[in-house]
């Protein structure tokens, strides 16, 4: 949905997708989620114009991408992980706040130029977008996290000739 009004524009998304893997030699071929499958995505933003200054809002989210998890009960006999069913698990959902500001100007004739800021996740919120695990020393699972970027401000200065 994208509405105009003056010097306003709004833009919202959502999507629902279901993005199963089948393999028959794998989870006695039952169905499973694949890595990438995001549920449900929504997306929204909102920009005013005034004269040169470009303003923008905008929010991501989206449900949690699934995983797999290891059993709570490992046999420390093997130095390998045992795992649930695939994909069996997902992840915290996924929030992230940005904003930014653009201003276009002339610097000379035939060069024009632009300021731009901008801070992706305003609110600092954590987002964990992968998950896996590994066997320390002793051979006991950990759990690795990979998080997105928490609070982080963009600048750029852009000459168009």
């Amino acid at each position: 949905i994208n509405k105009r009004y003056n010097d306003f524009s709004t833009w919202l998304s959502y999507s629902y997708s279901k993005n199963d893997y089948q393999f028959e030699d794998l989870n006695n071929g039952k169905s499973f989620a694949n890595t990438l499958d995001l549920r449900h995505v929504i997306n929204t933003s909102l920009t005013y114009n005034l004269n040169n200054l470009k303003i923008g809002f905008g929010i991501n989210w989206h449900s949690g991408r699934p995983y797999t998890k290891p059993i709570e009960l490992q046999n420390n006999s093997n130095s390998n992980i045992e795992y649930q069913s695939p994909n069996s698990s997902r992840l915290p959902d996924y929030f992230r706040t940005d904003i930014s500001a653009i201003y276009n100007f002339n610097l000379s004739k035939g060069i024009k130029a632009e300021v731009g800021a901008s801070i992706w996740n305003i609110f600092n919120q954590t987002n964990i977008i992968n998950r896996f695990y590994t066997l320390d020393s002793d051979d006991s699972v950990i759990e690795i996290n990979n998080r997105s970027l928490k609070f982080t401000p963009n600048f750029s200065f852009r000459l168009n000739f």
